[in-house]
């Protein structure tokens, strides 16, 4: 299930591109980049309100685990995820937030997870409020490319084909379309655009390199890592955040080490 326009879509000649309803699927993303229109120009979100007792749920694991953990400054994270999630109703970009909590219940709980795992090591970092709150946004739309890849791939119950890879690999260009011209900092389109680069040179889309690769990247680069091999899927269940980490470590140089060595002070299983 695509989202869909909530208002007819003329050319620049007044001709109808398309019928209010209809889905915006990539194909329909290329038509309209091609006749130069932006989809910040276009209402395609469905009016729904976010339900916080879904929030709650989604955040509760890793949130128990913050506080257990005694990470300083916990009410910081938790006002900016507030900010986030429920103030961004009044943004242009609000509706992506609903959206993804529309399209897919665990990616709603990841894109939650990566953004308090991402603000957990910002913070550490000792940046701004300014920068913390641009970086939690942005940790939290990586993935918002996904609502374009059809549910089939994205909840498919084991490996994916080569040509699902494929597929689920443009999330990444996706995500970067979707977002530019709503008013964001560069930063969240250049998360969305990069989570999957690697240090080594390894990753997609661009096989960039550690110098290439600016620190809230990298940061969210492991954040979502992390959470992908640990957390629940439709496939399969939930693990420890330490097998996680034990795993990145094992990556060689793919993964900067001394963000993953901050998530595992702080948050690290015994």
């Amino acid at each position: 299930m695509y989202p869909v326009t909530q208002m007819d879509v003329y050319d620049k000649g007044g001709r109808l591109l398309l019928a209010k309803k209809s889905p915006i699927t990539p194909q329909i993303i290329n038509l309209l980049e091609r006749h130069g229109i932006l989809l910040s120009e276009i209402e395609i979100w469905p009016p729904e309100n976010i339900r916080s007792t879904q929030f709650a749920q989604a955040v509760s694991s890793l949130d128990q685990r913050i506080r257990a953990s005694r990470v300083d400054h916990y009410e910081q994270l938790e006002d900016i995820m507030v900010a986030i999630i429920f103030d961004s109703k009044t943004k242009p970009w609000g509706g992506f937030v609903q959206t993804i909590s529309n399209y897919s219940s665990w990616l709603y709980a990841h894109s939650i997870n990566v953004a308090l795992l991402s603000l957990l090591v910002g913070r550490e970092l000792g940046y701004s409020e300014k920068r913390l709150l641009e970086l939690g946004i942005g940790a939290f739309l990586h993935d918002v490319g996904k609502i374009l890849i059809a549910k089939s791939i994205l909840d498919k119950p084991g490996t994916l084909d080569d040509h699902e890879i494929k597929v689920m690999r443009q999330h990444t260009e996706f995500g970067a379309k979707l977002l530019n011209g709503f008013q964001l900092p560069q930063i969240c389109l250049e998360i969305a655009a990069k989570h999957h680069e690697r240090m080594d040179g390894s990753g997609y889309p661009l096989g960039l390199t550690a110098a290439q690769i600016v620190e809230e990247v990298q940061i969210v680069m492991v954040a979502d890592a992390i959470d992908a091999i640990t957390a629940y899927r439709p496939y399969r269940s939930s693990s420890l955040l330490s097998e996680g980490i034990t795993i990145l470590l094992n990556k060689g140089d793919k993964y900067p080490h001394h963000i993953i060595s901050i998530i595992h002070t702080s948050l690290g299983e015994s």
